[in-house]
């Protein structure tokens, strides 16, 4: 599973590497005219290389035996708009939250049984941020 993740991450990051140049104005990979063997080849497999770069992360990760695991947008889709307020009027406060946050968004696919993430969850129900029910919802 985990040569798997690597395979497709570094697919993932040569595509972006592509995508950044193609935007960026280096119009020579599709001159023809000025294009190695090579890079007609790679012409040839933008194509594939586009649909790869598409594709949702989860497609992948779902085939690891853990269907607990979700991406991360996924994951702060799962809170309310005022749950998100309160969560930000207490990151300004809370030390706790911030290196919580701060782990957060350091993750593309979060694990619902983490018990990192069960804690920090727990913890912002004990701050009356969360409701138990809410927590156990945000968890599910």
């Amino acid at each position: 599973m985990k040569r798997l993740e690597a395979s497709y991450k570094s697919i993932y990051e040569y595509v972006s590497r592509l995508n950044a140049n193609l935007t960026a104005g280096y119009t020579d990979f599709f001159n023809l005219n000025r294009c190695s063997t090579k890079g007609i080849k790679m012409f040839k497999l933008v194509p594939l290389l586009i649909l790869l770069y598409s594709l949702p992360v989860t497609s992948f990760a779902q085939y690891g035996g853990n269907s607990r695991t979700i991406p991360l947008q996924t994951f702060k889709d799962r809170f309310t708009t005022g749950e998100l307020i309160s969560i930000s009027t207490a990151y300004a406060k809370n030390a706790y939250i911030r290196a919580a946050i701060s782990n957060l968004k350091s993750m593309e696919i979060v694990n619902l049984d983490s018990d990192i993430l069960k804690k920090d969850v727990s913890y912002l129900a004990s701050k009356s941020i969360l409701s138990e029910d809410r927590a156990r919802d945000i968890l599910k």
